[in-house]
């Protein structure tokens, strides 16, 4: 992802006040004040404790905002840590990248590993090999191996994983579920209220929603769904399914509804 290193023989940029300087090659980028960089930068770090804004493209090894920072193009990093504000305009491609506060992104987020315990908010799609949820996701789209989902989320299009396992902590929503095995299970509600009241999409809390939810080996709990597709399917209580269609097994919770069910293959 990063080009060649030579960082020792850059110099290094230091903006602790109010002040604005062109974009270049750079060692350790530290704005701690309301520093505003002209242009665009390369460099080791990135680290934001103020109020920092790039006007321009952020290629680094680490970025670090526990301030309020925005980066005005497209950002290519190793790693990103979020305790602050962070606001991308372009698109962000990284290693990893851990947010415990708050991040919005303009265009789409592609890593390996995504970890959100805060809320992160995605115009685009989330492409990442493992995506770890205990805050609060909206994206367009979300695009990986597996997904750990212990929080909020509300997906526009499709959610789809190897391996989904959710603990649903609130209300929740996705125009599709797809993958191979795919848990879905209550959990206790933890969100805060400030945060949950931003994302309550009106349903009831601990629900999830979606049109279909297609995979190979399925367990569902309070869960809302106008289709239902699996080889072995499990619907535990709490869930209401309009059509569902099964080839291997099927068991249905006596506190559930299922309107109509087919095996395939008969």
């Amino acid at each position: 992802m990063m080009e060649g290193r030579g960082f020792e023989n850059r110099g290094d940029l230091k903006i602790s006040g109010s002040g604005s300087v062109g974009g270049g090659s750079y060692n350790n980028v530290k704005i701690s004040g309301a520093g505003k960089v002209t242009g665009s930068i390369d460099c080791r770090q990135l680290t934001i404790s103020g109020a920092g804004r790039i006007q321009g493209e952020v290629k680094a090894e680490d970025i670090s905002i526990s301030g309020s920072g925005k980066i005005e193009g497209a950002t290519y990093c190793q790693e990103v840590s979020i305790s602050g504000a962070g606001n991308f305009l372009g698109d962000l491609q990284c290693k990893s990248i851990s947010t415990s506060g708050s991040c919005k992104i303009d265009g789409g987020l592609k890593g390996e590993e995504v970890s959100i315990s805060g809320s992160i908010a995605i115009a685009k799609k989330i492409e990442a090999d493992i995506i770890k949820l205990s805050g609060i996701i909206t994206a367009f789209g979300l695009e990986g191996e597996r997904f750990y989902g212990d929080g909020i989320f509300k997906i526009e299009e499709l959610l789809n994983a190897d391996k989904i396992d959710i603990a649903i902590r609130g209300r929740c929503e996705a125009k599709e579920i797809g993958g191979e095995e795919i848990t879905i299970k209550t959990g206790r509600n933890n969100i805060g209220g400030f945060l949950q009241s931003l994302f309550s999409f009106g349903y009831d809390e601990g629900s999830l929603r979606a049109e279909v939810i297609e995979g190979d080996v399925l367990y569902l709990e309070n869960t809302t769904a106008k289709m239902v597709r699996g080889d072995k399917v499990i619907i535990g209580p709490g869930c209401t399914i309009e059509n569902l269609e099964y080839k291997t097994s099927l068991e249905v919770s006596e506190k559930s509804r299922v309107k109509n069910q087919v095996r395939l293959g008969e």
